[in-house]
């Protein structure tokens, strides 16, 4: 069973998981997949978020999008996936993480649905329960980063076209690319929950 939801305008997915929670706590361990621009330890705080900002100096995910701006990976990112409109900048939202991964959703289901297979193989052949757990939440997130990429690929889908002047600006029409930082800024983690 697969339910979307939307919790403080972000969303979500939440995929019924009573096998592999069975399984989970049979054998022990606990994992989280995190995709998005994930960053190191920044300004003595760790960013937690997959779209987390905060000030200062950024390694990882959250170095500074251009050497002549103040503007992070991470800053560009929350603009363009929830849109900004106010007096000093109109920008339309193109959801690059939320609404690929809500669309392919049936697919991650599926996905995850065999990666408990092999963790129930990992046990009938003695491998170490914790080295499967840890490599099946990698892979989750290896196919949730090729996700996310397929959407910059086909430019959305559903992303509003460029406006002619940002094309003229950009000189090109492909959208949410123009370094192609922002694209390689995507990664995943795994962590203990």
């Amino acid at each position: 069973m697969i339910k979307k939801n939307l919790i403080n305008g972000m969303g979500q997915i939440v995929i019924n998981n009573d096998v592999l929670d069975a399984l989970r706590k049979a054998v022990g361990g606990r994992y989280i997949t995190q995709v998005g621009i994930l960053g190191q330890k920044a300004a003595g705080r760790q960013a937690t978020g997959a779209l987390s900002k905060s000030k200062g100096e950024y390694t990882g995910g959250h170095r500074k999008a251009k050497k002549d701006s103040d503007l992070t990976n991470a800053d560009i990112g929350a603009k363009h996936e929830f849109g900004v409109q106010n007096e000093k900048e109109r920008l339309q939202m193109r959801s690059f993480l939320r609404m690929p991964l809500l669309r392919s959703s049936k697919e991650l289901f599926e996905r995850k649905q065999k990666l408990v297979l092999r963790i129930k193989g990992a046990i009938e052949n003695g491998t170490s329960i914790d080295d499967a757990w840890l490599k099946a939440f990698q892979d989750l997130g290896i196919i949730a980063q090729q996700i996310v990429q397929g959407s910059f690929e086909q430019g959305g889908p559903g992303w509003p076209a460029l406006s002619k002047t940002t094309i003229e600006r950009k000189k090109s029409d492909k959208i949410l690319i123009d370094t192609a930082q922002l694209r390689r800024s995507i990664s995943s983690r795994v962590v203990k929950a």
